[in-house]
């Protein structure tokens, strides 16, 4: 899913929608980009639902891979 464009007001519902509909496929991408209000509204939503979550690489924050995380749902 890429977050380019998406008025911040609609963020919270469709990254929790496509992270629910996609639950049977994970791990997925989000990309965020630069957006630090992006990324707190992934963070936001991994948590709620005890997922992890990491950058796609170091070298670019800008995009997460969500994961199912036996370790979240053991905090």
């Amino acid at each position: 899913m890429d977050l380019h464009g998406v008025p911040h007001e609609d963020a919270e519902f469709m990254i929790e929608k496509f992270i629910t509909d996609n639950f049977a496929k994970l791990p997925v991408k989000i990309i965020t980009g630069h957006s630090s209000f992006f990324r707190e509204e992934v963070r936001r939503c991994t948590l709620k639902y005890e997922l992890g979550r990491q950058p796609e690489s170091f070298h670019n924050l800008g995009a997460w891979i969500i994961y199912e995380s036996e370790w979240q749902k053991n905090e």
